[in-house]
This record gives C-alpha cells, sequence and structure tokens, in this order.
C-alpha cells in the first residue's frame, strides 16, 4: 500500500477522481482522492469493457514491447520499453514527424559515444555471454559474379497444348 500511495501521490493530482478495479489495496493508498472502484468480477462485464481505457493503453504497451523486442525483452529494462512507450504515445498524433526525427539526428549526431556500460541501469556483466565471432572475420567476395543459368527463366517456344487453348 506504501508503494502504491507513493506512485499515486507522484503522479496524480490531490483531488482527482480516480477509477479502479476492486483491489484491495487502493482505498488505503487513495486517502485525499475522489474513488470509484469498479468491480470488474462482479460487473458482469469483461474488463475491457469495464475500464477500456486501462485495457487498451496496457495491450498497446505490450503490443509494443513484444512487436519491437520481439520477446527478447527483460524485467531489467522495462522501465525504459515504458519510457519508449510514453514518448510513442505521446507523439502519436504529432503533426511534425519528420521534425521529431530531425531532432533525434541532430543528438545523435552531436551526443558522445556512450557505453554499453553507461546505457544500462544496471551495469552488472551478463551471467551469459553471447558467443559472437569467434574468429577473424573474412573479407566480402566480389560482388561480380557470373549469372546462373535458369532453365525456368528462358522463354518458352509455345506447344500445341498452349495454341489450342
Amino acid at each position: 500500500t506504501q508503494t502504491l500511495r507513493q506512485f499515486v501521490r507522484g503522479n496524480v493530482t490531490l483531488g482527482s477522481l480516480v477509477i479502479t478495479d476492486g483491489l484491495v489495496s487502493y482505498p488505503g493508498a487513495l486517502d485525499g482522492y475522489e474513488h470509484t472502484a469498479i468491480s470488474v468480477r462482479g460487473s458482469g462485464r469483461w474488463a475491457h469493457e469495464s475500464l477500456p481505457g486501462v485495457h487498451r493503453v496496457f495491450s498497446q504497451a505490450k503490443r509494443m514491447i513484444e512487436g519491437t523486442y520481439q520477446g527478447a525483452g527483460s524485467a531489467q529494462h522495462l522501465q525504459e520499453y515504458l519510457d519508449e512507450y510514453v514518448f510513442r504515445f505521446n507523439h502519436r498524433t504529432s503533426k511534425s514527424r519528420g521534425l521529431v526525427f530531425y531532432r533525434l539526428l541532430q543528438r545523435a549526431v552531436t551526443a558522445q559515444p556512450m557505453t554499453y556500460r553507461q546505457l544500462v541501469r544496471v551495469p552488472t556483466p551478463k551471467l551469459i555471454h553471447p558467443t559472437g565471432v569467434q574468429r577473424p572475420r573474412r573479407q566480402p567476395g566480389s560482388l561480380n559474379t557470373t549469372p546462373l543459368t535458369h532453365p525456368w527463366r528462358r522463354p518458352q517456344a509455345p506447344t500445341d497444348g498452349d495454341l489450342n487453348g
């Protein structure tokens, strides 16, 4: 309840109407707020019908994380994933998306290089290191190659069956 209270106080204006599901932790955490609890189970409706905005945001956040990271995301980086979701959500109706990309490029060009350890929240070494390339890489071969013969690409002479339909 204390953690929930700290979150609410840090993110919701005092005196606001807060609509929640019927979780028993909410009443103690929402002192000073107008609180309406909607029991999803008791309403007889589906959860997405009782609290549509909440379910829309969570389903979109889950879809963004799964779609972007293809299951490779980790709980350790969840806050960064959610920060990215909030950025995308807040800019979804931007009339100047090109300007956002332009500003991103400006910052990327002018910023100093950063290491992985500077980027991550908990810079501890990984328990299992990716193997990567174990030997020196070879130079790529030439792109000048002789064309392959593909009999299926050569024009064929019409047969009797083709002429008669």
